[in-house]
């Protein structure tokens, strides 16, 4: 028999229970069992501390007789600035120095790079047409609905890929087999090599995804433009994606320096 709709429970209960089930799974999980961080929680206790959990996201009151969940170490993630991004590219050759300029003028992701067809070009208008990703050499669809996406490119850009690709068919970004690439060995074979050569810190292909989005929100461009170029499903995201230079903050403080001083 089925419930009405007016009996179905109110969507924060539901949120809750679905965010238990998820941790419920990775309590399940055999190297969450090993850590006993989350084993000293008995279900209510869980379901507290996942209570005290969603308040602190929203930035509500915490309920100081419910557990906490373990912190996670906030660490920065690590991203390319446009100097070391052109420093990487100028050092690059091969077929790497289109994938890496792209990665940096595009912000995609390393699956969807590996991912590109020749099809996916539209070096008319100058678009990307993101349309899959790639896994363990698997053709996989991308990691969200927003995932699939046009991304529009600069000329310069247009340029680069049309001169790697020319006449080819298929997978724009391949390894010597003709398979896609794996994130591993471009990133160890090929990029931290080079990082350690110009003396910058190492990054994964992550790395551009990062600096593409700090450059965008660094120069004004529109927060839902951003966020649809790089595929996130919410600006909460493209806003943890972004960083801002030492360079870029005295910048901004200084034009700011006089506002609100009278005479």
């Amino acid at each position: 028999r089925s419930r009405s709709a007016n009996s179905r429970p109110p969507a924060e209960k539901r949120a809750k229970d679905t965010d238990l089930r998820r941790l419920r799974r990775i309590s399940n999980d055999a190297e969450s069992r090993a850590d006993p961080c989350l084993r000293r929680f008995a279900p209510i206790q869980l379901a507290r501390a996942i209570s005290n959990w969603r308040s602190q996201q929203t930035d509500e009151p915490m309920r100081a007789w419910y557990p906490t969940l373990p912190l996670i170490p906030d660490t920065c993630q690590r991203w390319f600035t446009p100097d070391e991004s052109q420093r990487i590219i100028a050092a690059s050759s091969g077929q790497y120095k289109a994938f890496f300029h792209l990665a940096a003028n595009s912000g995609l992701r390393f699956g969807e790079l590996a991912g590109l067809r020749s099809e996916d070009l539209d070096f008319a208008r100058g678009i990307i047409h993101v349309r899959r990703s790639i896994f363990k050499k698997q053709e996989v669809p991308t990691k969200t609905r927003r995932g699939v996406r046009d991304v529009y490119v600069d000329s310069v850009t247009v340029a680069v890929l049309r001169e790697h690709v020319g006449d080819r068919i298929g997978l724009v970004f391949q390894s010597k087999l003709g398979t896609p690439l794996l994130n591993n060995q471009v990133v160890g074979a090929v990029l931290k090599p080079i990082c350690t050569q110009l003396g910058i810190v190492p990054g994964g292909i992550h790395a551009f995804r990062h600096g593409r989005v700090s450059f965008l929100q660094a120069n004004n461009v529109p927060a839902d433009m951003v966020k649809a170029q790089v595929g996130h499903s919410s600006l909460r995201t493209t806003s943890d994606y972004t960083h801002f230079s030492e360079a870029f903050m005295r910048e901004t403080v200084e034009k700011l320096s006089n506002v609100g001083l009278t005479n």
